[in-house]
């Protein structure tokens, strides 16, 4: 058993306590933050139509002009999207497919806007396959893209820093890969 300790030896154990404690408690909001530039193209590939030369065989890569995403704070460097996670904030890039953000030094990732919604609006809204044009593949495919982060990356303790993605789209539909396009082809299209 242990006997009593004497009354100043106790008060300075609380002491170094509390002052350990609370130097060890640091959260996002009281670091530094960094100015991250992020930048979004999108590749279109050539989708048929008139004969191709080949530099419009290779497609095309543009800003993502105008779309909104939701960037989360990452729980784990390689972790899943859920719409639960720690949101930072929802944002609509320019018309160069860029945006700045001041953000504290950690992991972080962004979703296209419609995977901010709960899973089951997120799919309705794009489970798109009518039969005619598009087919859809299983809720299983939806689930899959909803959960995977489009864009990772780490701000670390440095002025400038600038992070870049480029999407493919899909022909006829996107960025969607759940859905693909079995209505006709243009004249002079490439067989399926």
């Amino acid at each position: 058993m242990m006997g009593k300790l004497p009354p100043y030896l106790f008060t300075l154990l609380v002491l170094f306590g509390a002052v350990t404690s609370c130097s060890s408690i640091k959260n996002k909001s009281e670091e530094k933050l960094y100015p991250v530039t992020l930048s979004f193209f999108i590749h279109t590939p050539y989708c048929g139509g008139a004969y191709p030369g080949p530099e419009q065989q290779k497609g095309y890569t543009n800003p993502m002009n105008l779309y909104e995403f939701a960037l989360y704070e990452a729980a784990e460097q390689f972790g899943f999207h859920q719409h639960t996670n720690k949101l930072i904030q929802k944002f609509k890039v320019d018309s160069k497919g860029e945006i700045l953000l001041n953000l504290a030094p950690g992991n972080y990732y962004v979703v296209l806007a419609d995977k901010a919604l709960p899973f089951k609006t997120f799919y309705t809204k794009n489970d798109i396959g009518d039969g005619v044009t598009n087919n859809s593949s299983d809720e299983a495919c939806f689930l899959q893209w909803y959960r995977t982060p489009d864009f990772r990356f780490t701000v670390i303790r440095a002025p400038e820093q600038k992070h870049s993605r480029t999407f493919n789209a899909f022909c006829y539909n996107g960025l969607n890969p759940c859905v693909y396009y079995i209505g006709p082809l243009p004249p002079s299209s490439p067989p399926r």
